[in-house]
């Protein structure tokens, strides 16, 4: 153990990043380029698309509102076509696009995809206070639960539900430095 936690030290201090392992060789990294935005990366496995999955939603919620997706602010990744969209969710249902509802606003910035090794990145950048009533508001060092959830397409196109294997939730601290080290041996 105190082999992996030496590695998982030096990974943070190479990136300089905020790091999440999800299951299946998942990655999600963040930064802070200023002290008004956020930068994330999320690593996806090509294996992963391999097995037929269309898409990824990883969301940030305030930790009183619980690890579902009630008051999720979620980005939904389209796996094949690239699309980084936001979302929101008010319920524990399929969660809609912001811009789908009255003044929402699509708070995404230098949307990205890359392949590389394996895996496709998918980057984006977002204001930690966005101004959009469906984006809860980003703090760095602050304390948030984590929700990730991956499925398959219906064919129209749109997200069907994930199967209950094929989600989870953990509480993080959003800052340059953490990982999460305790995850890891429970996945």
């Amino acid at each position: 153990k105190q082999i992996t936690l030496l590695l998982l030290s030096l990974t943070i201090l190479a990136y300089g990043k905020g790091t999440i392992h999800m299951p299946r060789d998942q990655m999600l990294y963040w930064s802070f380029p200023d002290e008004n935005s956020v930068k994330f990366e999320y690593h996806c496995p090509m294996s992963l698309m391999e097995d037929d999955y269309d898409w990824v939603g990883i969301g940030f919620k305030d930790i009183a509102d619980g690890g579902d997706m009630k008051n999720a602010d979620i980005v939904m990744i389209n796996l094949h076509d690239g699309r980084i969209d936001d979302y929101w969710s008010f319920m524990n249902s399929r969660p809609q696009a912001d811009t789908e509802y009255k003044d929402g606003v699509d708070s995404f910035a230098e949307k990205s995809v890359n392949e590389a090794d394996k895996h496709k990145m998918f980057s984006w950048s977002r204001a930690l206070n966005s101004g959009d009533k469906y984006d809860n508001m980003l703090a760095k060092d602050a304390k948030m639960s984590f929700i990730w959830a991956y499925g398959r397409m219906n064919s129209e196109g749109n997200p069907k539900k994930h199967l209950d294997e094929n989600k989870g939730s953990w509480e993080i601290v959003l800052s340059e430095d953490y990982t999460d080290e305790e995850e890891i041996f429970l996945i």
